[in-house]
């Protein structure tokens, strides 16, 4: 699996982080393949700058004229793809009293995590709850 980095633009970049945009249209100037991740790095067209804020997303699909569904191959120009996306969140450290406990966040379940005599941890919508 290869790990690819690009540009995205503030709005589609908040967007795909939030999980309301599931998809990206691209230009095939990689050889982005289903597994794939890519680092999306938060880009202002309008200052030209990087903004610092960056997100990593896995491809779990790929729609092209190569790999057409429905109506691609009459819409989508030669060489562009549409690149469906799940947004990948890396284990975080949390700090909890005195210990520090590793939490497992996936944005697609809840997850509980045991956490010994203090009980343990749901995340839900990325926020962390303690039971």
């Amino acid at each position: 699996m290869t790990k690819h980095i690009c540009k995205s633009w503030p709005a589609y970049f908040q967007a795909i982080k939030r999980g309301d945009k599931t998809h990206d249209l691209r230009k095939m100037d990689r050889d982005f393949k289903v597994g794939d991740t890519i680092l999306l790095q938060e880009y202002d067209p309008f200052t030209g700058k990087y903004t610092g804020q960056e997100c990593t997303v896995e491809i779990t699909y790929i729609t092209s004229n190569e790999t057409p569904c429905a109506f691609s191959s009459a819409v989508l120009e030669n060489g562009y793809c549409i690149l469906s996306l799940r947004v990948k969140i890396a284990p975080q450290k949390v700090a909890y009293d005195d210990g520090i406990c590793a939490a497992i966040l996936d944005t697609a379940k809840i997850k509980a995590v045991p956490m010994g005599p203090i009980g343990s941890m749901r995340i839900v919508d990325g926020k962390i709850y303690h039971d």
